[in-house]
């Protein structure tokens, strides 16, 4: 092992808030110098993961959500791998990308019941476990918990209680783990040669990672009063996790793996903090000496010692995904749609609404990292109705109009109409090489980058009032097109509509792809009725763009004769 290394390891060991435990009654001392080189031990074992490794839930076992890669934006859809396989309700588990040899990158995802290993850069699958079938073996599992790669092995925890240990290389299966009937709820993470998962009867369990076998008695270091959601978080021997019991737990590794002397119980619960609300995808973060939780619609910090709490924000309803905590700042959802970004202090710095909550955990990149002075960073984040955004972050010295700018959004689309007509994007977006990839529910996996070609405008179509028709001219009358742009999705800051060539203050509707204005019977705020339309011929204007510049202009007339009640066929317009 490098110096680097064991200095790595170190340093989860070595950092002490100020209101830490005393050294004298320090987290090791209290179990006895055996049982304190055995943990230590444990921290210290096994090969580490690359620092530019993806390999489990948020990218680490702090959960930060801060990606290593920077990015460059706007983005274009660059592959999209379909495997027809859509995921029942929502789909949480998210891809992971990992170095597996000297000049090997692979990526790992699942699809409802099936492991696929991909190349990132060409989408193109190289294994599937099980090679045919599903998992399970006639147990007609699911997956819904983040794999984890480690040290040559990807980790899968199923819905039917096993952990599924497969070798990354080949697909091959090397051992299987049956932690119960209860389904595995909470994504697992390595520490050292160590793997730890949570489940639905609220077990907490570890095992060697090598061979799968129980790290204590029969692999159940604890157990809550009911299922740990999202995934574990793990920082100076201590695993943190939040279970549905309203609760959350700081866990004493060293303890839990103490050889038990009497019958008297272990006490490995550092601490228990009681939540106003059952968790339900989220996960704890850890930054600094301090635990960040979503706690019904309050994100609240508590300190890692302890589990004090030292601030909370409420937002505007309950929070609907893991925050990513970074030094640019803090970010997060919720189930109305309200997408934040506070200062590390907890101050709200700005917040923009999305198209429908935000069950995706953000990621946090540098983006464009050739541009020319300070380093700027965006957060990325989907939502259900099938939408990926990119959000300029801010939080430099001063408030700008940067700060939470819509830098992209996209719209994926269901990859065959006949199985599903409804996307979400639950899984959480992964941000590595200069790549963004995506999952969607309906089973895809979805790669973009800035090179990616896109030289194809948006499509317009559908435009009303139609050109074939005579309309009496009386409102309301709704101007409407449709707009959509697979590539590299609308620009709704490039949207221009005008009415006989003037502007009118349009609405971009993203989830149904329309751009409308109408033309209301009377004035906001004035019962004055507006009179009709003249009689003759107008026209409408539409300008769009996609995010890499591509326009669209579609012009189209219509006939008012005010002397009819409804609508007839109009005679066509005059050629150009």
């Amino acid at each position: 092992m490098r110096v680097t290394e064991v200095a790595s390891k170190f340093r989860y060991l070595r950092r002490r808030s100020d209101d830490a435990p005393s050294p004298r009654r320090g987290r090791f001392a209290r179990v006895g110098g055996g049982a304190a080189l055995a943990a230590l031990c444990l921290l210290l074992s096994g090969a580490p993961l690359h620092a530019q490794d993806w390999a489990m839930f948020q990218g680490d076992v702090l959960h930060s959500g801060q990606s290593p890669h920077p990015i460059t934006v706007p983005l274009s859809l660059k592959w999209r791998y379909v495997t027809n396989r859509p995921i029942p309700g929502v789909n949480p588990s998210s891809p992971i990308i990992a170095r597996t040899g000297l000049a090997q990158t692979r990526g790992f995802f699942v699809a409802r019941d099936v492991v696929v290993a991909y190349n990132p850069e060409t989408g193109g699958a190289e294994w599937f476990y099980p090679s045919s079938g599903a998992l399970g073996a006639g147990r007609q599992t699911t997956v819904r918990t983040t794999p984890l790669y480690a040290n040559g092995i990807v980790y899968v925890g199923a819905a039917d209680g096993h952990l599924y240990a497969i070798n990354a290389a080949n697909g091959t299966l090397l051992w299987d783990y049956p932690s119960g009937a209860a389904p595995i709820t909470a994504s697992p993470i390595s520490v050292g040669n160590e793997v730890f998962f949570g489940t639905a009867t609220g077990s907490i369990v570890g095992l060697d990672a090598r061979t799968g076998k129980p790290l204590s008695g029969q692999g159940e270091l604890f157990k809550a009063g009911d299922a740990i959601a999202g995934s574990l978080a793990y920082a100076d021997g201590y695993l943190y996790f939040v279970s549905r019991d309203q609760s959350a737990y700081a866990l004493d590794l060293s303890r839990a793996l103490a050889p038990q002397e009497g019958r008297r119980p272990r006490r490995v619960i550092r601490w228990r903090h009681a939540l106003a609300a059952p968790p339900a995808y989220s996960s704890p973060v850890i930054k600094g000496d301090l635990i960040y939780l979503a706690d019904g619609d309050s994100l609240v910090a508590l300190t890692a010692s302890r589990g004090r709490r030292r601030w909370s924000f409420t937002a505007d309803s309950t929070l609907s995904n893991t925050p990513a905590v970074t030094d640019q700042g803090i970010f997060f959802g919720t189930r109305q749609g309200t997408f934040y970004g506070l200062t590390g202090d907890g101050r709200q710095r700005w917040k923009q609404e999305l198209a429908g909550p935000a069950y995706s955990s953000p990621v946090v990149a540098r983006v464009n990292p050739n541009t020319v002075g300070s380093p700027r960073y965006a957060v990325f984040v989907g939502s259900n109705r099938g939408f990926l955004y990119g959000f300029d972050t801010g939080f430099g010295t001063e408030a700008t109009t940067d700060d939470g700018r819509l830098l992209w959004v996209y719209k994926t689309r269901p990859a065959d109409p006949a199985l599903t007509t409804v996307l979400n994007v639950v899984a959480s977006p992964v941000v590595y090489d200069n790549q963004l990839y995506a999952l969607v529910d309906d089973g895809s996996l979805l790669g973009f980058s800035f090179d990616a070609p896109d030289v194809s405008p948006p499509l317009v179509w559908g435009e009303s009032p139609d050109r074939f028709v005579e309309i009496s001219g009386r409102p309301p009358i709704t101007y409407l097109v449709n707009v959509a742009d697979d590539a590299s999705g609308i620009d709704p800051g490039s949207i221009v509509m005008r009415v006989d060539n003037q502007p009118v203050t349009y609405t971009y509707d993203e989830y149904r792809g329309l751009i409308y204005y109408r033309f209301e019977a009377a004035k906001a705020g004035s019962r004055e009725p507006v009179q009709p339309i003249p009689s003759g011929r107008h026209q409408v204007r539409v300008e769009v763009a996609d995010w890499k510049g591509n326009r669209t202009v579609r012009e189209w007339s219509f006939v008012v004769n005010t002397n009819i009640s409804d609508v007839r066929p109009a005679a066509p317009p005059p050629p150009p």
